[in-house]
């Protein structure tokens, strides 16, 4: 259950940061395809929220698992959300390195969602 708790501790602190860091607002020019559909305050939000679900999901209740769980699907989410976003500004011509920010957000979201099955099948009903 250690591990359990490590991994979830590890993806809250991520998620809060990455909230913290789009809070004020700045400018993310290099997200536009997706800060054109939600303002980046929203963004902050959003990732606010998975980091209230991870970190939820540390104490000993009886929804800490579903909490775990939902907190690194919202993560996963998230992060194949700004992939997309670089992908499509790599294609459109718009950066040319696009590309490696894509892939880099796509293996986090493929680590998020391993460590969503990992925990929902190792530790989801674990107090």
């Amino acid at each position: 259950m250690a591990y359990v708790r490590a991994l979830t501790a590890v993806w809250a602190a991520w998620a809060w940061l990455t909230a913290l860091a789009y809070l004020a607002g700045p400018e993310i020019s290099h997200l536009q395809p997706i800060v054109e559909m939600v303002s980046p305050q929203w963004w902050s939000w959003l990732w606010g929220t998975a980091g209230a679900l991870l970190t939820l999901g540390l104490a000993p209740w009886c929804g800490a698992g579903w909490a775990r769980v939902a907190g690194l699907a919202a993560v996963a989410g998230l992060c194949t959300a700004w992939g997309l976003s670089f992908t499509l500004m790599w294609i459109d011509g718009e950066t040319t390195r696009g590309w490696v920010s894509a892939k880099n957000y796509g293996l986090q979201a493929a680590l998020a969602m391993g460590s969503a099955w990992w925990i929902a099948v190792r530790g989801r009903f674990d107090q």
